[in-house]
């Protein structure tokens, strides 16, 4: 059966269905984070021992390798009886492909998993585990119940030229981030709108509401809609979910911007999952 033959109801329950799924069986799973060491110039070492500037999980070696951090080049060098694996080969040495670049160079040290990533001019090392606490741990997402009021039909205004906004995220880098168009439409008796991403098959709203630090994740949540057509589009705030940042302390996830602050609650869509300081 296909989403055209669902209720929006069961769609939004199939979604949340597959989030969780996700959480639960990706070897990537964001459940899984264990660290992210943002690399200085030079060597940055990396190994179980404390003392090394990455600080790997055990049974990791205690010293496993450094990494060499040139401008935004990113080279990793094993230590000569430590086996690394990227891609299927062992690898003593090879500069690496950033997660913001096609096909990334993933590592793979026994249960742990390293990838350079690129936030504006920072270049940091993410690490996963395997049998991380927080993944152990896990017992589901959390959610409102379905309510149809949340489910709204919203104008859609394309901006001639995408209006360039900044956006802060959770380690204090702001980033300039086009967006095509905003998203008016009425909801608890006032008109609101949202700044809106147009992707190829879809439209992200990046939003805040005053449940936020309340029942919900204190920096905001994300919701994804379908194309705007003839000018209209469905929002269904059922549908809203955490950004990463709300299940790991590892993840750099983008603020929504300051027009994107509804003054009503939203009471729908995925609720808290852990206790936060509050974002922005």
């Amino acid at each position: 059966m296909g989403t055209g033959d669902l209720s929006y109801e069961a769609i939004v329950k199939q979604n949340r269905q597959e989030r969780e799924q996700k959480l639960r069986e990706s070897d990537r799973s964001w459940l899984k984070l264990a660290g992210l060491f943002g690399l200085k110039p030079g060597v940055n070492t990396f190994g179980s021992d404390p003392k090394n500037d990455i600080l790997l999980p055990k049974p990791a070696p205690a010293v496993a390798g450094n990494f060499l951090l040139d401008g935004k080049t990113v080279r990793v060098n094993v230590a000569g009886d430590v086996s690394v694996i990227c891609k299927g080969e062992k690898i003593s040495k090879k500069t690496l492909r950033s997660d913001i670049e096609d096909d990334p160079d993933f590592l793979q040290l026994e249960d742990v998993t390293m990838v350079a990533i690129e936030r504006g001019e920072r270049m940091l090392i993410r690490v996963w585990d395997q049998d991380y606490h927080a993944f152990q741990e896990f017992d589901g997402l959390k959610y409102y119940n379905y309510i149809p009021g949340f489910r709204v039909e919203a104008r859609f205004v394309a901006y001639a030229k995408p209006k360039v906004l900044k956006i802060d995220d959770v380690i204090d880098i702001t980033h300039e981030i086009p967006h095509q168009g905003c998203a008016l439409f009425r909801l608890g008796g006032r008109d609101h709108q949202l700044e809106a991403i147009l992707g190829d098959d879809y439209m992200f709203l990046n939003f805040r509401d005053q449940t936020n630090g309340d029942t919900t994740y204190p920096g905001g949540r994300f919701l994804v809609a379908g194309l705007p057509k003839m000018g209209r589009v469905t929002v269904d705030f059922n549908d809203a979910y955490n950004p990463p940042c709300a299940y790991t302390d590892f993840a750099t996830c983008p603020l929504p911007p300051i027009q994107n602050r509804l003054p009503l609650r939203i009471e729908a869509g995925e609720k808290l999952y852990r206790e936060h300081s509050a974002h922005g």
